[in-house]
């Protein structure tokens, strides 16, 4: 299997490259300009319940409808598990927007690494359930 795929390392590195503006849009006036600058940037989008859902669910749509449209589903277990996915990762979302803070800083981040090793695992076999036409 060739892992040489240019136009995939591209997407990846606009996708890295576009974190930096996003959290500035997203946080309040914390994030730095650079390194030993005193200057912060950040226009508080998550000040906003609604402006957060509004943009943060719009890029959320984007992405599983680009994400649908690249890939072929095998079957219908392709088709299930990445709605499967898709409904889990909206349901945790909205929880870290509307639901309360965790009781436990501890207990939290210990759920989140077992939460998120589980979302690995689950992307893994849906990405190999929902090959590209690259592959």
């Amino acid at each position: 299997m060739s892992r040489r795929y240019a136009r995939g390392a591209w997407v990846l590195f606009l996708v890295v490259l576009s974190h930096w503006p996003l959290d500035v849009l997203a946080h309040r006036p914390d994030m730095p300009l650079a390194p030993r600058v005193a200057t912060h940037l950040g226009l508080g989008l998550w000040s906003s319940i609604p402006a957060t859902l509004a943009v943060e669910g719009g890029f959320w749509l984007i992405a599983v409808v680009l994400y649908a449209r690249a890939t072929h589903p095998q079957g219908r277990a392709g088709v299930c598990v990445f709605w499967s996915v898709v409904l889990l990762l909206t349901l945790a979302w909205y929880n870290n927007i509307a639901g309360p803070a965790p009781p436990n800083a501890r207990a939290a981040s210990i759920a989140s690494l077992i939460f998120f090793a589980v979302i690995v695992a689950w992307a893994y076999w849906m990405n190999r359930l929902r090959p590209t036409e690259a592959t």
